[in-house]
């Protein structure tokens, strides 16, 4: 019996960078705030606004040290 067992390979797994988009992050920020029980105001506080803006410029949504 003839079987394709040799000629298949394992690939290895990708890791999946979602691209931004507004409704995107919309949907993130909600995802993060309901579970969390952040209150509304979180989202314009200094110090996340900074975090986010640093996580804008970041390239393919990886920064690597």
């Amino acid at each position: 019996m003839l079987t394709l067992d040799s000629y298949l390979q394992e690939q290895p797994i990708k890791e999946c960078i979602v691209p931004y988009t507004d409704p995107v992050f919309c949907q993130a920020m909600i995802k993060w705030l309901v579970p969390t029980d952040q209150p509304i105001q979180a989202l314009e506080h200094p110090a996340f606004q900074n975090m986010m803006n640093i996580a804008a410029h970041a390239k393919d949504g990886v920064v690597k040290n």
